[in-house]
């Protein structure tokens, strides 16, 4: 519990110091997938940008989820690196399949915990969106810029 406490607690560090990328490598070395996700913005901090770009690469490769890693998959959004696309890809396409749900069975009541996958859709869009460019995935997130539903546009 306190381990948690401390990762919840890391991303809000102040001024950066120099034991932070030794705290940094400590978790990455000695943590689980809920210190890692909760930490996973601060892993970018890490002066070894690579390591900590291939580290939640990694971390996503191995989720065992049915849900995404959405917490790392915001970091290598953010960290740009082009590597990330293979592993966020398949995420992306498979929401893509499911948000075509709604064509069929309407717009459900419950739209945060219902069945089609509004915001991991539209968080996976805008992560790949920062890495690859707005295309493919600009045409996706304004599809639902005009949504009926409030909530998702």
């Amino acid at each position: 519990m306190e381990r948690m406490d401390f990762a919840s607690n890391f991303h809000r560090k102040g001024p950066w110091t120099e034991t932070i990328p030794e705290i940094l490598g400590i978790l990455m070395n000695d943590g689980d997938d809920h210190i890692w996700s909760t930490c996973a913005l601060a892993m970018l901090r890490h002066p070894a940008r690579n390591r900590a770009v291939e580290f939640l690469i990694e971390r996503v490769q191995r989720n065992e989820s049915e849900r995404a890693p959405l917490n790392y998959i915001q970091a290598l959004g953010i960290a740009g690196d082009r590597r990330a696309v293979a592993v966020i890809r398949p995420y992306y396409d498979k929401y893509r399949n499911a948000m075509e749900a709604e064509a069929v069975t309407g717009v459900p009541d419950d739209i945060f915990r219902g069945p089609i996958p509004y915001f991991a859709f539209l968080s996976i869009s805008g992560d790949l969106f920062k890495i690859e460019g707005p295309d493919e995935f600009e045409h996706a997130i304004r599809e639902y810029f005009d949504h009926a539903n409030e909530q998702v546009r």
